[in-house]
């Protein structure tokens, strides 16, 4: 089977209520404020790299260009350029997008003058329209969005961005995920542990998103997409022992895909790329990490749930800590803002078949937006006393435990994967800080 793929390969991407009376007094978690010298802290120069990208892709189809870009794209990336802005975290909030062929887009984007546009048709390589061509016989169809379509050619969009801008690593954040904190005192860790790295969903390890989606180097993503494309052309056993893996946990379907002696096939929804970074994790977890998704507690082994604490940062699924957050693969955001079916109308929904959920429900864990503490300043003499200079910023917070009990700590999330949609909710907005400590 690896044999099979390598050969391929070598033929061949605030509605919530904010409690503004608790303060998370947690140093160097979030927006870190310490500009000294006018520069943020984090040397994001080593090995020659410039500024970290932070990516959006989003492919309007013909049959919903007419509506543009929907509204909550506008307030994810506005919050991306928000965490970029303090103290120069990261660099330039790029959105990738269809503009010539769906003119309405730039309109709708017009004012977020801070946004890098670029145009997919213009970076678009002949490798990513020859997937795109084939993906239409994998991918399950919907007339509309094509969700399914689309969230896989991302992937081969990212690399044709990264090729010809000559990006050096990039974070790539889904278009219904709001992002936090100081993601530039990550890349240390990052760079260091994770070639690729994703978030997983499912206890059962089938379906990882990329709620948010680190490449460390084109390399890396080369590799991924070698084997997505690999996938689609059908070449050697590698899609067959794909289909055969995912049966085990999307079937069965009458007239689904590949199906057995009684008729029976897999769910056409489940041959997503999800299921495919699944897979890919599987036959080279070295080079497609998972991100921790749930905090570190104590969690209870109690069947028919998984260990959840594999995926807490230190356990042995998740690829290492990275600082002191965790990430949200759509458990977390779901649970706070509710369900996009149901328009946001059913919050604190658990889903059992989700790690997190998992973890919500044995940990008792609730999310919070909260007020996020800022490290203070160093002191400083001006006019001979000293002056501190912070602010402090909502954001989301994990916390697991019995309710009532004060002394379990908050975890804050890096990312906010708001399945209703309603990305304006968890935008980051301004809160009184406490006072300084005593000098």
């Amino acid at each position: 089977m690896r044999l099979s793929f390598l050969v391929c390969a070598l033929l061949c991407l605030l509605a919530t209520q904010v409690d503004n009376g608790l303060m998370v007094g947690i140093d160097a978690l979030l927006y870190q404020s310490d500009n000294i010298d006018g520069r943020g802290r984090h040397d994001r120069g080593e090995g020659g790299r410039g500024p970290l990208p932070i990516v959006f892709v989003y492919i309007v189809m013909p049959a919903v260009c007419k509506h543009g870009l929907p509204d909550y794209i506008q307030h994810t990336l506005k919050q991306a350029l928000f965490v970029s802005s303090l103290n120069g975290s990261v660099g330039s909030v790029v959105l990738a997008t269809n503009f010539k062929e769906c003119p309405l887009i730039a309109r709708s984007v017009s004012k977020i003058t801070e946004l890098i546009r670029v145009d997919t048709s213009e970076i678009w390589s002949n490798r990513t329209a020859a997937f795109a061509n084939m993906s239409t016989r994998v991918f399950q169809a919907d007339h509309r969005g094509e969700l399914w379509l689309t969230s896989a050619w991302r992937f081969l969009i990212l690399e044709d961005l990264m090729v010809s801008r000559n990006y050096t690593e990039m974070l790539h954040v889904e278009a219904d995920n709001t992002l936090y904190g100081d993601i530039a005192s990550l890349l240390s860790v990052l760079r260091r542990d994770y070639p690729l790295a994703a978030t997983p969903l499912t206890a059962s390890k089938h379906f990882v998103t990329a709620s948010v989606f680190w490449v460390s180097n084109v390399t890396s993503l080369l590799h991924f997409n070698d084997y997505l494309m690999s996938m689609i052309t059908n070449e050697g056993d590698l899609y067959k022992d794909y289909l055969l893996w995912l049966r085990k946990y999307a079937c069965c379907k009458k007239g689904g895909v590949d199906p057995d002696q009684h008729g029976n096939g897999i769910k056409p929804f489940a041959i997503n790329e999800m299921s495919m970074l699944a897979f890919y994790h599987r036959l080279f977890p070295n080079n497609l990490k998972m991100l921790p998704v749930v905090p570190s507690f104590p969690f209870l082994v109690r069947k028919p749930f998984c260990n959840i604490s594999n995926f807490s940062p230190e356990g042995w699924e998740a690829g290492g800590p990275t600082g002191a957050g965790i990430w949200d693969p759509n458990s977390w955001g779901q649970y706070i803002g509710g369900t996009s079916n149901k328009r946001g109308r059913n919050k604190g929904f658990v889903d059992s078949s989700h790690i997190a959920g998992q973890g919500i429900i044995i940990g008792k864990c609730i999310v919070q937006m909260l007020c996020g503490n800022q490290s203070y300043n160093q002191p400083q003499r001006d006019s001979g006393q000293y002056v501190h200079s912070y602010s402090c910023y909502t954001a989301p917070f994990v916390r697991c435990g019995q309710e009532g009990n004060e002394t379990n700590p908050w975890t804050p999330l890096w990312n906010l994967h708001v399945h209703s949609k309603h990305t304006l909710d968890y935008r980051s907005t301004s809160c009184p800080c406490p006072a300084p400590p005593p000098i």
